[in-house]
């Protein structure tokens, strides 16, 4: 029997004035994308919510959900086979990522 499951994705918010438009958690200026990378950081539940004690666990599911809604078998499988758009943004400069990660766009304020 196949279950289908309809996301919402009402914590997910868009305002072409914040961070660019992009994705973000709720009207706080904290992204979608800033999530996943700190869920990867942070396995830890515990580690994730003393460094963003503002999320809260329907944030990262949503986050979560909104990821995996957008990812297409191409581009995963263009990732993982080192084609994808990836290497123009790895930064290991960058003050908030560690060596080797993917940042995210400035902000826009």
């Amino acid at each position: 029997m196949l279950t289908r499951w309809r996301l919402t994705f009402d914590m997910i918010t868009r305002d072409p004035e914040r961070l660019g438009g992009q994705p973000c958690i709720r009207d706080l200026r904290l992204s979608a994308r800033r999530v996943l990378q700190a869920i990867a950081l942070y396995p830890d539940r515990e580690d994730l919510r003393r460094e963003y004690p503002e999320l809260e666990d329907e944030d990262i599911r949503q986050a979560l959900d909104l990821a995996a809604a957008r990812s297409s078998p191409e581009t995963v499988n263009a990732l993982l086979t080192g084609r994808g758009p990836h290497r123009s943004s790895i930064s290991s400069n960058h003050p908030e990522s560690p060596a080797g990660s993917v940042t995210q766009a400035p902000c826009r304020t």
